[in-house]
């Protein structure tokens, strides 16, 4: 019975909720104390388990150790595993051999998650020769498991290296200038990595290395650990261990030492610390539902979330687009802000800056490359011919948005003016990134005559496309992403003017249901990408919002949102929706030598879903926002100032 509990509380900080922790952690810990209670006084190492089962490992880890020769933990292994299990930092003092490489590769392997694809274990050796021997150890140990060991020393190539970067890599073993170079250009990130093993420390602690150790240091997260190990004890590790290594537990392995076998052992430890850090580890994990804190907003979309990018490039949107609110144009095609304003709000952040209208602008918290008429697939038009899209699609804002990240930083490091006006390097990781495109990937065939069937046939490829940018987002930093579904396309006025459907295929709010299907089936597999890429980017909360579900409810139920007219242009020129193509909101005609206004807006803005045919209005943003801020509309069903956190 003992086994089983025990392997269940260590399973269970791993994949088990936090109720069921309360129900039995009481039980399971006093089985523990009363299992492993020992005096004060008596031989630590007695505590020691003499079997590697008695480290409750993982089943693959176990095979793979029982493969490689082992039968029974070694007497290095047997009192640095369970140690270095719990978190603590160790200076251990042992000979040179297999034996000491598995007593490191063992914990290291045993506390990766293999399903984070990040650096977790660093080992750093002196040689290569060193470096492969370990690595190789460490791949037969974890030949069962799916955690991927890669060496890098000076004599590896370096262009090799960074391209294997790009994968994922669990456990890294190299000597310290290579990992310090690769870590320098940007391609080797350890803030995830919890554990550092230093292996022959004495020779790594040599002027040679030290300074490139230390530098290094400074890349890890606060909690790491570190386990040293070496078969000297020289000054310079005493200072090292004295400077970097917490409380740590010393152990002598050595021939020379009688006690308990050769066996001294310094320091205090039973297995009950293990079952209560792993107990006191679960219990942490209720902090995430704490609310986020994003200092940053980083928007990425077309029209329906574009602050000001395309008027910056090809002119202002002129009046009477931002007369509700702004009272002047504001660069967004709408009467007043948009959703990606309402987000601003929300989080307490200033509405985004356009990042092409660079002029008085401030992006200390944040920039948008959203430029209307932007598409996730690159389109082969211009902006002047018919139903012509922006040269800025999904990978240029892409590009944009790198350039900016790094420009910034070089920048921001001058001082002065730079340090207000530009974001904080932390603050990328930190950010929440918005996305809010795909409506134009949709039309764009619409405007080529192409069928709803042959639209369907390219959105897998448009979203192959999206996929591949939020994971350049994220090896570039970013970690929260909130990410729009396209919006009902069949109820949009230019869409139902320019593209007719017959009667039968139109649907009780009036919207044309071909239309709509495809944005529907554009939606579907659009959310499966978002699943895909929640496997494959481990450490990413990636929040999928259905705006189509939000906006369609203001259009088939206007009276209950507080609106009047669902489906006609607030602001446009005739027709049976108020809208034509040729004649858009604010335009002007010459008329006996005068111009005239002929693209006027409605008188009340705030009872009209759709502003000028394509976009929505102030009030109608407003309320999509107050429909999806709660999480009501999110999947996971996340709250927008929680959406840092992959579950609640």
């Amino acid at each position: 019975m003992f086994f089983h509990c025990t392997f269940f509380l260590r399973r269970y900080t791993r994949f088990s909720a936090f109720f069921v922790l309360a129900s039995v952690a009481g039980s399971i810990l006093v089985s523990l104390l009363q299992r492993f209670s020992t005096p004060l006084d008596a031989d630590v190492t007695v505590t020691k388990g003499n079997e590697f089962e008695d480290y409750y490992l993982k089943r693959e880890l176990l095979m793979g150790i029982y493969e490689k020769g082992f039968e029974r933990p070694s007497p290095i292994q047997k009192e640095s595993i369970p140690i270095a299990l719990t978190g603590s930092d160790i200076l251990a003092r042992a000979n040179k051999g297999t034996d000491k490489i598995a007593a490191f590769c063992i914990p290291g392997l045993e506390k990766i998650d293999q399903d984070n694809n990040v650096i977790q274990v660093v080992i750093l050796v002196p040689t290569t020769e060193l470096a492969l021997q370990t690595s190789q150890v460490c791949r037969e140990l974890g030949k069962h498991l799916k955690i991927q060991v890669m060496v890098t020393t000076g004599v590896t190539s370096l262009t090799h290296d960074i391209i294997r970067l790009y994968q994922p890599v669990h456990l890294l073993v190299g000597t310290p200038g290579r990992v310090l170079d690769l870590v320098k250009k940007g391609v080797c990130i350890l803030k995830y990595c919890s554990m550092l093993v230093m292996d022959e420390a004495d020779k790594l602690l040599s002027p040679v290395f030290q300074p490139s150790i230390e530098q290094l240091i400074q890349f890890l997260p606060e909690s790491r650990q570190i386990l040293m190990f070496s078969a000297t004890f020289p000054v310079n590790v005493k200072d090292f261990k004295d400077r970097y290594l917490r409380k740590p537990y010393v152990i002598n392995i050595t021939d020379e030492l009688t006690l308990k076998g050769g066996v001294g052992v310094y320091g205090s430890f039973d297995m009950v610390d293990l079952a209560v850090a792993q107990a006191v580890n679960t219990l942490n994990s209720v902090s995430a539902s704490k609310q986020c804190h994003f200092p940053a907003i980083f928007n990425f979309g077309d029209s329906n979330s574009d602050t000001g990018g395309l008027s910056a490039a090809f002119g202002q949107a002129g009046p009477p687009h931002g007369e509700s609110f702004f009272h002047h144009p504001a660069g967004r095609y709408c009467d007043g802000r948009l959703i990606v304003d309402f987000i601003a709000k929300k989080l307490g952040l200033p509405y985004l800056n356009a990042f092409l209208d660079s002029v008085g602008s401030n992006y200390s918290h944040g920039a948008n490359f959203a430029t209307a008429g932007s598409t996730i697939r690159p389109q082969n038009t211009t902006l002047h011919q018919t139903g012509g899209f922006s040269p800025f699609s999904l990978d240029v804002q892409f590009n944009q948005f790198s350039d900016f990240q790094r420009r910034t930083q070089f920048f921001r490091n001058k001082g002065g003016v730079y340090k207000t006006l530009l974001p904080k390097a932390e603050y990328f990781s930190q950010a929440l990134y918005t996305f809010d495109i795909g409506q134009n990937d949709l039309a764009s065939g619409y405007f080529h005559n192409m069928s709803t069937d042959q639209v369907k046939a390219y959105v897998p490829d448009v979203l192959a496309q999206f996929k591949n940018v939020i994971k350049y987002v994220y090896n570039h930093g970013g970690r929260s992403f909130w990410v729009h579904n396209t919006g009902p396309v069949g109820c949009l006025p230019y869409i139902m003017d320019l593209h007719p459907v017959k009667r039968s295929l139109v649907d009780e709010a009036g919207c044309a249901t071909p239309y709509n299907d495809v944005a529907k089936f554009f939606n579907r597999e659009l959310k499966k990408v978002v699943v895909q890429l929640r496997k494959e980017l481990p450490l990413a909360a990636i929040t999928y919002v259905d705006v189509y579900a939000a906006k369609y409810s203001l259009i088939s139920h206007p009276k209950k949102h507080g609106f009047e007219e669902p489906l006609r242009a607030c602001c446009g020129h005739g027709g049976k929706y108020n809208y034509n193509l040729h004649i858009g909101c604010g335009a002007k005609i010459k008329h006996g030598g005068k111009e005239i206004l002929v693209g006027k807006p409605c008188r009340d803005p705030s009872v009209w879903v759709n502003w000028d045919g394509v976009h929505y209005t102030e009030a109608a943003n407003k309320r999509v926002l107050e429909q999806i801020v709660d999480g009501a509309f999110s999947d996971p069903p996340i709250p927008l100032n929680m959406a840092c956190h992959r579950n609640l």
